[in-house]
């Protein structure tokens, strides 16, 4: 929705968008280290939760925007979002493989893949069809109107990551003391690594 922002209510080319779009990537860049590090000590949990609420930070400026809001200000707003898309991308990750024996891994990768595809096409298409029912209840090609179907739009972006609270709950949270390795069958370690 951000790049379709940029190009209805802005004006601005494909690529115009696409560039505008980089504070997001290097916010993601940013985290996405600490996020790791972090996530591996203490568990992904907390991390994940203060990435929703970047998220959320990060895509709230844009559920007000209109066709002369301030660029800096949006590329602010970018940054953060991306740090928190970072930080939420990389500890979920890591979680994934927690206590996993290692024929599971290739199995959980795809599983993940699998996942983070879908998502990527559903949640889109959702936010799509708000705005579209939006700008068809407006029926008007008045620019404001089509500003107003974005802002919709991001406020159910908005209620996604706030949403997304509940299931990250269900996260790991605990300090790990070096690198765990679940014990493999006929294994007499009964630990990990160090």
């Amino acid at each position: 929705m951000l790049p379709l922002y940029y190009q209805e209510v802005r004006g601005a080319s494909a690529l115009s968008a696409g560039l505008r779009l980089l504070p997001q990537g290097i916010g993601m860049l940013l985290t996405r280290s600490w996020a790791g590090k972090t996530a591996d000590r203490n568990g992904s949990r907390n991390i994940v939760l203060i990435s929703l609420a970047a998220v959320a930070i990060g895509t709230l400026p844009f559920a007000f925007a209109g066709t002369d809001t301030n660029y800096a200000f949006l590329s602010i707003a970018l940054l953060i979002r991306g740090a928190g898309l970072g930080g939420q991308f990389v500890s979920i990750m890591m979680s994934v493989y927690i206590g996993l024996q290692k024929e599971q891994v290739p199995h959980a990768s795809i599983a993940t893949r699998i996942f983070q595809t879908i998502g990527g096409a559903f949640g889109p298409a959702i936010l799509a069809t708000v705005a579209q029912h939006q700008m068809a209840a407006h029926a008007g090609t008045d620019l404001h109107a089509i500003a107003h179907a974005y802002n919709v739009s991001f406020w159910w972006s908005v209620g996604f990551a706030v949403a997304a609270v509940i299931p990250a709950l269900f996260l790991p949270m605990r300090k790990k003391s070096g690198i765990e390795v679940a014990p493999q069958k006929g294994d007499s370690r009964a630990g990990g690594q160090q």
